[in-house]
């Protein structure tokens, strides 16, 4: 699924480290987010999606809108996250690759690319029913994919 090759890949390319517990603080908004999880942190939402079609019908290609929003303590932090992300995915050292122009297969979901809009904010906000506030960036990323068939290895 897309929200799991998603999530893969935000780990893998946004620097981030896992806790103590091998957890990254990366989720999609349709999954709770205790307000205590560790800075930073990634959520992501699927603003919009089309299935491409064809005379015949949908082809299996979807294109989709996807808002990031990365939650750091520290501006600073965020705005390094945000340069991270927006690398080249084929840089030459494998460290500095990003996600911006990816495709690749992660598990079933073939990524056919990822690109950044020109949508970028950035803010600070207050946690609800604490006192903190944290810096808030907010990315745009495209991305077209399809999913592809289960393997059966039997």
């Amino acid at each position: 699924m897309i929200e799991a090759a998603l999530t893969q890949l935000l780990r893998e390319r946004s620097g981030l480290t896992p806790d103590g517990e091998g957890n990254y603080s990366i989720f999609p908004s349709t999954q709770t987010d205790p307000v205590n999880t560790a800075m930073p942190r990634i959520l992501y939402t699927i603003m919009d999606g089309d299935e491409d079609m064809t005379d015949d019908g949908p082809i299996g290609i979807v294109s989709m809108a996807i808002q990031l929003d990365i939650f750091t303590a520290k501006a600073i932090d965020g705005r390094l996250i945000v340069e991270k992300l927006r690398r080249p995915a084929n840089a030459t050292n494998e460290q500095d690759r990003g996600i911006n122009g990816y495709a690749g297969t992660i598990d079933n979901t073939q990524i056919m690319l990822t690109t950044f809009g020109t949508r970028r904010v950035a803010m600070a906000v207050h946690i609800e029913g604490q006192n903190q506030t944290v810096a808030r960036n907010v990315l745009e990323l495209n991305t077209t994919y399809r999913e592809l068939p289960e393997q059966n290895n039997e």
